[in-house]
């Protein structure tokens, strides 16, 4: 049950009645030693740790573990009161390890690789580093973010900055100077990492807005802390037009309309573009601004200069259609009334906006009652329109619309309608204009004016013809006489005279 320990043997001979001890040898049963718990991967630099174990498994303390590598390397230590020993080997390469101690067997010898400390690489963001910009550092190894790694940022002025990565393996840094900047990554059980990258400085560029033709810009170049940057390379489309003066200004020339891209560079600087729009003004010049239906109306186009400029003349009328005609003047005779828009287009020119009114015709509006009917009269000048709209609104709110004749009426009949009160009558034309008129209608219905004047015409004409009839039987009673000498009545007698066309005497 318990074998271990010191044993004799004896080889004994029974002789001459008496026992006799031939041989004896002395031997033990020892424990051997076991190594176990060595980890499968174990890198440069990294601490591992080991147990040693009787061949029961029981932990096995005090016992003598010695690592033997290349080139005469030898390391050893004993095991603590539960049979653990760590190691922290700093070079990689094939190694031996074997457990000894007094009582028992060695163990067996183990050999094991230590492999080499792991890459660490460096992912430095945004790829143009400038000024006041914050930049990301992320530390990697076997393409997985590495946490704790300790960060050492050199600046230019040499100044070290001193940092660590979180759980995601990053960092954020703000340079504050231009200059090469070095970063080196550490941590144990890593190869050390380094990692240089250049800060440039940048501009920070004033230009006006609202650039004219013509006209004479300052520029102003501050660094990224504001302080004026001096002989800065002003560029217009890649071609060098002005340096900065001990300001930071510069003064640049635009004669023409269109974009143009400034640019500006200097060494250690990050380079400076821009585009911009110089904008020219189109400027409509109107030879009236309110006109009646079918007059004319001139329209021209000038730069700021007041040179005549060809460009597209646009005109919104009323009815929200378009009018385009590309020139420099057009002239325009109005269809519509109302509000129109004139604008011009040209690429890089800014267009003023003018408008002007075309007044509708005013006309005479009638409205009455004949019969059934509401009568509406339209009259320009004293002469019927004719298919012009009239938009009726009755009492109830009802709209109706009627279209005159040829005769300038237009005719609603009420028995239809059926309704009593104020009505109210409009032109429904963009057109034409007149008064509002409201008729408040109660009654309608009995002879209309045209059938009275209709009857009035037909009893004149009948009585007309009975005059002639009378007169023409009246004319037949009248016999004609032979002259006679009548005496006592001399030429010129007194109560009397002659009456021509007649045959006898009549008194006077």
């Amino acid at each position: 049950e318990e074998p271990y320990g010191k044993y004799i043997f004896y080889v004994v001979e029974d002789k001459y009645g008496g026992d006799y001890c031939r041989s004896s040898i002395e031997f033990e049963i020892l424990k051997y030693l076991k190594i176990v718990e060595l980890p499968s991967l174990i890198r440069e630099g990294e601490t591992f740790s080991l147990r040693v174990v009787d061949n029961n498994g029981d932990p096995v303390a005090n016992a003598r573990v010695t690592i033997s590598g290349s080139q005469g390397f030898k390391i050893s230590g004993a095991t603590n009161s539960d049979g653990y020993i760590s190691f922290t080997i700093n070079q990689s390469g094939s190694f031996s390890i074997i457990a000894t101690k007094s009582g028992y067997e060695d163990s067996e010898v183990v050999n094991f690789q230590i492999m080499e400390k792991r890459e660490l690489t460096l992912e430095i963001s945004p790829a143009k580093k400038v000024v006041n910009q914050k930049i990301k550092i992320l530390v990697k190894s076997e393409n997985k973010p590495v946490a704790d790694v300790n960060i050492s940022i050199r600046e230019p002025s040499g100044n070290v900055k001193t940092l660590k990565t979180g759980s995601d393996g990053k960092v954020e840094y703000t340079p504050k100077e231009p200059g090469s900047y070095e970063i080196i990554a550490e941590k144990e059980t890593y190869k050390l990492a380094k990692q240089s990258f250049f800060v440039r400085n940048i501009f920070k560029v004033s230009i006006p807005q609202n650039i004219n033709p013509g006209q004479e810009i300052t520029i102003d170049v501050k660094d990224a802390n504001n302080n004026p940057v001096k002989d800065a390379k002003v560029l217009v489309n890649g071609v060098q037009k002005a340096v900065t003066d001990e300001r930071g200004k510069a003064t640049l020339l635009f004669e023409a309309p269109g974009e143009y891209t400034i640019g500006i560079t200097k060494t250690n600087f990050e380079e400076y573009s821009k585009k911009i729009n110089v904008i020219g003004v189109i400027l409509i010049d109107l030879s009236d601004e309110v006109i009646n239906l079918t007059d004319e109306i001139s329209i021209l186009l000038k730069d700021n200069l007041g040179n005549p400029i060809d460009a597209t003349i646009k005109i919104k009328k009323p009815d929200g259609s378009y009018i385009e005609q590309y020139g420099s003047g057009y002239t325009f005779r109005a269809k519509m009334a109302g509000i129109y828009e004139v604008t011009a287009e040209k690429p890089s020119y800014f267009s003023q906006k003018r408008t002007f009114e075309v007044k509708p015709f005013k006309v005479s509006l009638k409205a009455y009652v004949s019969g059934s009917d509401l009568i509406v009269e339209v009259e320009l000048d004293g002469e019927p329109l004719e298919n012009i709209s009239i938009m009726v609104t009755t009492p109830n709110g009802t709209i109706h619309r009627i279209v005159t004749n040829s005769d300038g009426i237009a005719k609603l009949n009420l028995d239809e309608i059926n309704e009593r009160g104020n009505y109210t009558i409009t032109l429904d034309e963009r057109n034409y204009v007149s008064e509002v008129k409201t008729l408040d209608i109660e009654s309608w219905g009995g002879i209309d004016l045209l059938t009275i004047l209709l009857i009035l015409l037909l009893l004149i004409v009948i009585a007309m013809v009975a005059v002639a009839i009378y007169m023409y039987y009246k004319t037949k009673e009248i016999k004609p006489e032979t002259k006679k000498k009548t005496k006592g009545l001399g030429k010129g007698a007194k109560g009397f005279k002659k009456k021509k066309g007649l045959t006898r005497l009549e008194r006077v």
